[in-house]
């Protein structure tokens, strides 16, 4: 793919058993990039996996949202049958929403109906959330830190999403 927004490459394949993204590399004609593999077994658990990268990331080029420049990577995998796992990770390196600092780290784990060994550490915009614990529904054992002086700095990304 080549164009006025940038240029990229895709390459999947498939089997009777497997879906694999062996290669997603898109980059934007002002800088921002994406860069993504995974797989998805089509047969037994349904077990799947993959990693991505993003930078520089903008969505102020796709309407009206904020200027950013956002970064993240990270990881998923997990399966679908019987039940749905997931062990998820990510990073949210240095970036900034309309010159504010965005920052962070996480990690989830969710299994049967449970979320456990998971930590969410992130600085959005001056706001700061920190989060760990397990959660079910029949018990919440969690530690969390709530920090947020500039909530009006998410006021317009909030508008730009819900309406």
């Amino acid at each position: 793919m080549d164009g006025n927004y940038g240029q990229g490459q895709l390459v999947l394949t498939h089997d009777a058993e497997k879906l694999v993204l062996e290669t997603l590399d898109l980059s934007g004609k002002h800088g921002g990039h994406l860069s993504a593999q995974g797989s998805l077994q089509l047969t037994g658990t349904q077990g799947f996996a993959a990693k991505f990268d993003v930078m520089r990331f903008n969505p102020a080029r796709f309407g009206a949202f904020p200027q950013a420049r956002l970064n993240a990577r990270g990881q998923v995998a997990g399966v679908l049958m019987p039940g749905f796992t997931l062990k998820a990770g990510f990073e949210l390196p240095p970036g900034e929403l309309e010159g504010r600092p965005v920052v962070g780290k996480g990690r989830v784990n969710y299994t049967a109906g449970r979320l456990y060994d998971t930590e969410v550490d992130v600085n959005l915009a001056g706001n700061k959330v920190w989060v760990r614990g397990d959660y079910a529904k029949s018990r919440v054992q969690a530690n969390w830190v709530i920090h947020a002086p500039a909530l009006e700095r998410l006021a317009r990304l909030e508008r730009a999403i819900w309406g």
